[in-house]
């Protein structure tokens, strides 16, 4: 089911300072992982006010409701944001800001406790989240300026941050702006009156899309995406952490790795992006431990503890293991590769809808298997005595 988001946030630092909204601007922005509808951000803006509500459906339903006010000069003054159940309730996290010149001062009210917190935040624009949170990236965009391969910087401050940020935007090409993200950049289109008509982040590690929306009423929405909760049939997290511990003729191997779902996309030159190193999972990085060495064809794994990367296509892949442990998902160092191990692949019959890693016993090793999609990858090793 394809739903919609109240987002409110503002005013966005450009070259120079900041630009207003138009009066009484407002819609619902869709943001879809594939064929889910993950959140939905809707915003209304009259005046100097902005109110708005952010529905998150994972890995439960929430709904963040919003206000900001803004002075004569698009700055924020005050920006306050709460968060409650889908399912409706009290509050269980409110936070509110008061920007001062160079300052801003917070307070949080968390499970009942109050505490309040002074940090630097200068011009920044609130977002309640650096990924849902659409009517920023619409001003973000406002502020690409016109010369060829110049960037302005917006400085931001997420909900519940210790300390601002800040992030980028630039022109892509003659209709298409960038903003910077985490692993790559989001990709975005304006009207003729300065609106976001859609956003794609399939350059980054969240691939995302987003379209634009008449502004809707999210609470009727977020009750029934409760009720689906509550039912077990709730969205959950996007790429749920999982881990196995198997045993292959005496030796204890573990993994430990995110697991992301195909939900319709296309996984190989895309979710799997071709011709770069993939996490071989999602998140952090994929955990690898042995407490017996392991030979890969002519190649010997000590026992230890490793993480596990990958090159892969429909046609063939490369296992490699590294040495650095504890990072996450986008922080690969080639130059602490341990082994890199050819890989066996075979056509499965029919997708597999999650991402899956296996460990099987032989008598004298046994074999590791990547699986995803229509693509089986395998890579087999024997015990060192």
């Amino acid at each position: 089911m394809r739903l919609s988001v109240r987002c409110a946030i503002a005013v966005l630092a450009g070259i120079g300072g900041f630009a207003s909204p138009a009066p009484a601007q407002d819609g619902t922005f869709l943001i879809r992982l594939g064929r889910d509808t993950v959140a939905f951000d809707s915003y209304r803006w009259s005046g100097s006010t902005v109110e708005g509500t952010l529905l998150v459906r994972t890995p439960a339903t929430r709904l963040f409701s919003y206000r900001g006010e803004v002075d004569a000069a698009g700055a924020f003054t005050r920006f306050e944001v709460s968060r409650r159940p889908g399912a409706g309730g009290a509050a269980d996290l409110t936070i509110s800001y008061e920007f001062t010149g160079d300052s801003a001062r917070t307070t949080t009210v968390r499970n009942g406790q109050t505490e309040t917190a002074t940090l630097a935040a200068r011009n920044v624009v609130p977002l309640v989240s650096p990924l849902y949170s659409m009517g920023l990236y619409e001003r973000i965009l406002r502020q690409a300026p016109t010369g060829a391969g110049d960037t302005a910087t917006v400085p931001i401050l997420t909900l519940g941050s210790r300390a601002a940020g800040q992030t980028r935007v630039w022109h892509r090409g003659p209709d298409t702006l960038a903003v910077q993200f985490p692993g790559g950049a989001f990709l975005g289109k304006l009207d003729a009156d300065g609106r976001l008509t859609g956003l794609q982040g399939f350059e980054t590690t969240v691939k995302i899309e987003v379209s634009r929306q008449p502004l809707m009423d999210l609470a009727p929405l977020a009750a029934g995406f409760a009720q689906r909760d509550a039912a077990g049939a709730g969205l959950g997290p996007t790429s749920p952490r999982d881990s196995l511990t198997a045993t292959a003729a005496g030796a204890t191997i573990a993994v430990n790795y995110g697991r992301p779902h195909k939900r319709g996309r296309t996984v190989y030159g895309n979710l799997v992006p071709a011709g770069e190193v993939w996490r071989t999972g999602a998140n952090a990085a994929t955990a690898f431990t042995t407490d017996r060495p392991l030979k890969f064809g002519d190649q010997t794994l000590p026992a230890g503890a490793y993480t596990l990367w990958s090159l892969l296509t429909t046609e063939g892949g490369t296992l490699i293991i590294n040495g650095q442990t504890g990072q996450w998902g986008t922080q690969y160092d080639a130059s602490k590769d341990v082994l890199r191990v050819p890989l066996q692949v075979r056509t499965l019959p029919s997708p597999v809808e999650e991402f899956t890693i296996t460990v099987d016993s032989a008598p004298d090793g046994g074999s590791l298997r990547l699986t995803w999609d229509t693509r089986e990858f395998t890579a087999a090793f024997k015990i060192v005595n």
